[in-house]
């Protein structure tokens, strides 16, 4: 499983997440279909300073 992370919007509320998929299509599929997406990417590596 690869890592993705999104940023998207539902009517008004901006949404950003991560999200886990084989692929890039499985992965935008696990997504609410409603959510325009704005941003996508895989994610080669997770920063977990905090």
């Amino acid at each position: 499983m690869k890592l993705f992370y999104f940023e998207g919007k539902e009517f008004n509320l901006k949404i950003k997440g991560y999200v886990l998929g084989k692929n890039d299509i499985e992965a935008l599929k696990n997504i609410d279909d409603n959510i325009e997406i704005e941003n996508f990417k895989y994610v080669k590596k997770l920063d977990l300073k905090s």
